[in-house]
């Protein structure tokens, strides 16, 4: 799945979210549309820093507020929206398990590094619900 643009139509997105970006710090990498963060509950990484449960499989695809994705090139900051694609099937059951709901927060992680804050906002694949 490397064309971003292939993503709704191969991995449906599971739910959607509101994504707020940190400031980059200096010399960190620019973000860009595509990006394979970590998914990992923020109840989660606030009670175990160093060890959270995260799930490695579930991409953001940042969209314009009608909905287009924002183009690979364009450089990720601020507020967000996103769909979020799980991409094994076999990982809804984790989130399920996990209690995913409107409203629960997360944080989008490179190794132990949080580097964007989400919220859901809507769940859209019938299974987690």
């Amino acid at each position: 799945m490397n064309d971003i643009h292939d993503w709704d139509r191969l991995c449906p997105p599971a739910f959607k979210a509101d994504i707020t970006i940190f400031d980059r710090r200096p010399n960190a990498p620019v973000k860009w549309n595509g990006v394979r963060w970590s998914f990992v509950f923020a109840d989660d990484l606030d009670a175990h820093p160093k060890l959270p449960a995260v799930s490695s499989n579930t991409w953001p695809l940042f969209r314009n507020s009608d909905g287009s994705v924002i183009p690979r090139g364009v450089e990720l900051k601020g507020q967000l929206r996103a769909t979020m694609h799980i991409v094994f099937p076999e990982s809804v059951k984790w989130f399920k398990q996990k209690g995913l709901t409107t409203g629960t927060r997360f944080y989008c992680c490179e190794g132990s590094r949080a580097y964007a804050e989400g919220r859901v906002t809507e769940i859209l694949d019938p299974e987690l619900l």
